[in-house]
């Protein structure tokens, strides 16, 4: 018997055909290698595609100005020496900046998703509709100006290169590339070296650090400084952090602030006013022109600074070693 009539008569024996349940499982099976293989195909695009270059030619160090642009509004980042500033002047955050250099840069041209005007202006990359335009620069001349479109997918975004027609996804978010300038404000800015503070006066409080040891002004017989109250009060000096940076008073706010310090530190003096308001504080300190919203949180467990709450009559020592920076 030949093989084709060997075949024949296996598919037409009821034992050796396969019964329903057995084609079910083979269908099925069939469909999780095919979800599989789209899986694994998504999943490598466009990382893991072969890659043709990147995007954009630049060395993140060389570039000094980043102008960062929505259909609403413009914001530039300045690199002054060797931190980055605001237009104005202010500190910008320079772990962030860096951040998102880095990540232009390891945007590699890969199979294009689109290549069209339309696609341009259906993904939002085109010169008169995008999310987000962003232009580097370094002393000389423009680096590179790339647009950020809608997000295709979780962290991904279109983008697409000035000059260019072709559109890739890149591993972007859009908070990455923020278009307000709080969005970049160092917020850290009003933070000092926990070591360099040397004074801390209040209405009725003068505390000095003298050697290795903090010291309060006319202490009484009987009296002990709390080495954990101001060790609280001099670490939350120290890393002071905002949320928001207000350009003018706020109406809202009174004329008397709450408490008024003045701190000693790196040789120089600094006055801090704070006013309520609401469930934060505004602070203005006397080396900055702005106003500086402080969430309470920031100020529990050292403030309002209170003489009382500095002493600690049953324990402690007159003179206390004060916390170090690493604490």
């Amino acid at each position: 018997m030949s093989q084709i009539e060997n075949y024949a008569a296996a598919s037409c024996d009821p034992e050796k055909s396969l019964r329903p349940w057995q084609f079910g499982l083979s269908v099925l099976l069939g469909l999780q290698l095919l979800l599989a293989a789209i899986l694994l195909f998504q999943g490598s695009a466009p990382e893991n595609l072969s890659a043709q270059g990147p995007l954009l030619t630049f060395f993140p160090p060389t570039v000094r100005r980043l102008t960062i642009a929505s259909p609403t509004r413009e914001i530039v980042l300045e690199r002054r020496g060797d931190p980055w500033q605001l237009a104005d002047g202010f500190p910008a955050d320079e772990e962030k900046v860096n951040a998102l250099l880095e990540k232009l840069a390891r945007i590699q041209r890969r199979i294009p998703v689109a290549t069209s005007e339309a696609a341009q202006t259906r993904f939002r990359v085109a010169e008169d509709r995008f999310e987000r335009r962003l232009v580097l620069e370094d002393d000389k001349q423009v680096l590179g100006t790339l647009y950020l479109g809608d997000s295709p997918g979780f962290r991904r975004l279109f983008v697409r290169a000035a000059g260019e027609s072709a559109i890739y996804e890149a591993a972007l978010n859009l908070f990455d590339a923020g278009d307000r300038p709080e969005d970049w404000t160092k917020k850290t800015a009003l933070a000092v070296p926990e070591d360099q503070i040397q004074g801390i006066e209040a209405e009725d409080l003068s505390l000095r650090r003298e050697g290795e040891h903090w010291t309060l002004a006319d202490l009484q017989a009987g009296e002990r400084l709390d080495s954990a109250a101001v060790q609280k009060l001099v670490r939350g000096l120290a890393n002071l952090r905002f949320q928001k940076r207000l350009t003018a008073k706020p109406e809202s706010l009174g004329a008397s602030p709450t408490q008024r310090l003045r701190v000693q530190f790196d040789g120089k003096v600094r006055e801090y006013a704070f006013f309520p308001q609401g469930e934060n504080f505004v602070l203005k300190v006397s080396d900055r022109p702005e106003y500086f919203q402080i969430p309470s949180y920031q100020l529990e467990g050292w403030f309002p600074v209170k003489r009382e709450a500095l002493l600690n009559a049953e324990a402690g020592e007159a003179q206390i070693a004060p916390s170090s920076a690493g604490d």
